[in-house]
């Protein structure tokens, strides 16, 4: 994900040009292959230069133990509620608090809100008839854990 953006015109080498990269990474190690092969990247053409800028944000969300108990035990509230929480391994590559929180070593889960798709892009949606059993989902969780 990203954004890129360079040049005046069409037809014409631009003087300068920037890429704005969103990368996630499934755990520690990845993240810093992945940084060290961005800050390792050379021009092709020898009179330009690679500036590499920032880096993560967020530590990436790791799938600890105890994320994994955490998740059995709201999957069998889920189950006892009539519901179906599975767990996708997409849900440790996103960021948002709680990659913060599972790095403090706090079992974490994320991606207990509304079902829907294509999320933060065109056509993102959420199944309205959902909401209800989700935030019950949620409220039931925090009461018991």
């Amino acid at each position: 994900m990203g954004l890129v953006n360079g040049g005046s015109a069409r037809n014409t080498v631009p003087a300068q040009a920037e890429a704005l990269v969103d990368v996630r990474a499934p755990d520690a190690a990845h993240a810093e292959r992945i940084e060290r092969g961005l800050r390792s990247l050379l021009p092709v053409n020898p009179a330009a230069r690679i500036t590499v800028e920032g880096g993560f944000h967020r530590p990436p969300m790791e799938r600890s133990r105890a994320i994994g108990r955490l998740v059995e035990q709201v999957q069998a509230m889920a189950q006892d509620m009539g519901l179906e929480l599975v767990e996708d391994c997409k849900m440790f590559a996103g960021a948002s608090d709680a990659n913060f929180t599972s790095a403090m070593g706090v079992p974490t889960m994320d991606g207990m809100g509304a079902i829907g798709s294509h999320p933060h892009a065109e056509g993102e949606n959420i199944v309205a008839d959902e909401l209800v059993k989700r935030t019950a989902l949620l409220a039931r969780a925090v009461s018991e854990l």
